[in-house]
C-alpha cells in the first residue's frame, strides 16, 4: 500500500513541480523508511531532496513541523499532503494564498471537515478538483461545488454525488462528517441533533438506526424541541428505538400538554392523551384536569372524555 502512496505522490509532484520532481534523488529519498536518514537529509540545501522528505509518509511530524519554515512551496506541498502532518500545521497551511499548496492539501485524507470547508472558499479550480476527489470530502461540500461558477467543477461534484450516492448506498455522509456532527451534538448543537435524528430515523444519508434516531431526537426534546417531544412520546408508546414504556409516554404527554407556547390543537390533543394516562393509574382527579384543559382547548375527544368523566364521577366536575 505504501508503495502505490508513495507512487501516486511521485506522480503529482512531476505534473506539478517539472524537474526536480521527476529527478532520480527525488525519488530516491521519497521512498526512503529510516527515519535518522530523513532527518539527516532534512537539512539538506537541496529543493529536490526536501520535497522528497516532505512528501515522503515515513518523515514524522516533529521533522514536517521543521519543514513547514521552508520557503519552496513545493516543500510545503509536501507536508499539505503528508499523513503524519500535524492538524495545527494543517490549519497554518490552508491559510497560504498559493493553490498548487491548497491543493495538496485538498488531496490529504487528514485534512480535518472545519479545513475542507474552508478550502471552498479559498481554493482555485484545482484545489476544488482534489476536494471533490477525496473521499472526505462532507455532502454538504460537494453540494456547494455543484453552484460553483466554474462549469468543469459543478460537472465533476455533481458526478461524485451520484456515485457516491450509488456506490454507497445510503452511505452519503463521510465517517469524518459523521464523528463532527455527533461530537457537535453531544455538545448540546441544535442543528447538529436535529441532522442525525432524522438521517437515522429515515435513513437518509446513513444506514436507518432506529435506535441512534430515538438518542438525538430526545436530546432535542430535552432542549424543548417541540415536534421532537412529540415524536418520542410517541416512539415510547411504540417502542421504536427504544424498549415500549407508556409511564415515559405519558409523562411526555404530559410535557406538551403543560406548554402554552404550542398551537392549541396540539395542546389539546397531548392533554387528551395525557387524560387517558391518568385514568389508567385510577388518578381521577389528574384525569379530570388534562380533559378539561383539551376541551378548553377544542378536542373533540377531550371533550368527550370530559362528560363521561362528570357522569361517572360528578363530584370532580362541581364548581
Amino acid at each position: 500500500m505504501k508503495k502505490v502512496i508513495v507512487t501516486i505522490i511521485v506522480m503529482m509532484m512531476m505534473v506539478v513541480t517539472g524537474v526536480s520532481a521527476s529527478s532520480a534523488e527525488f525519488k530516491r529519498v521519497v521512498k526512503i523508511t529510516d527515519v535518522a536518514k530523513l532527518e539527516k537529509l532534512s537539512k539538506s540545501n537541496k529543493s529536490d531532496v526536501l520535497q522528497a522528505v516532505a512528501a515522503n509518509p515515513n518523515t514524522p511530524a516533529h521533522i514536517l513541523v521543521k519543514l513547514t519554515d521552508s520557503k519552496d512551496k513545493w516543500v510545503l506541498a509536501g507536508v499539505a499532503y503528508n499523513k503524519n502532518t500535524p492538524i495545527y500545521i494543517l490549519e497554518k497551511l490552508s491559510n497560504k494564498s498559493d493553490d498548487d499548496i491548497l491543493m495538496f492539501l485538498a488531496m490529504n485524507k487528514n485534512t480535518p471537515l472545519y479545513i475542507l470547508e474552508k478550502l471552498v472558499e479559498k481554493g482555485g479550480p484545482l484545489t476544488k478538483t482534489m476536494l471533490i476527489d477525496n473521499p472526505n470530502t462532507p455532502v454538504s461540500v460537494l453540494k456547494r461545488l455543484t453552484k460553483d461558477k466554474d462549469i468543469v467543477v459543478q460537472a465533476l461534484a455533481e458526478d461524485k454525488l451520484k456515485s457516491r450516492m450509488k456506490n454507497s448506498g445510503t452511505q452519503v455522509f463521510t465517517n469524518q462528517e459523521l464523528s463532527v456532527l455527533k461530537q457537535k451534538a453531544d455538545d448540546g448543537d441544535f442543528d447538529a441533533q436535529t441532522t442525525l435524528a432524522k438521517a437515522y430515523y429515515f435513513g437518509k444519508g446513513v444506514k436507518k438506526d432506529d435506535k441512534l434516531a430515538f438518542k438525538y431526537t430526545q436530546m432535542l426534546a430535552l432542549q424543548g424541541d417541540f415536534k421532537s417531544q412529540k415524536a418520542v412520546a410517541f416512539m415510547f408508546l411504540k417502542g421504536v428505538g427504544v424498549k415500549k414504556d407508556t409511564t415515559k409516554h405519558c409523562e411526555w404527554q404530559k410535557v406538551i400538554a403543560d406548554r402554552n407556547d404550542i398551537p392549541k390543537l396540539e395542546r389539546a390533543y397531548a392533554a387528551t392523551e395525557a387524560g387517558y394516562c391518568f385514568m389508567q393509574t385510577n388518578d381521577v382527579k389528574s384525569a379530570y384536569k388534562y380533559w378539561k384543559l383539551a376541551a378548553d382547548n377544542g378536542d373533540e375527544m377531550g371533550t368527550r372524555n370530559l362528560k363521561k368523566l362528570c357522569i361517572d364521577f360528578p363530584s370532580y366536575c362541581k364548581q
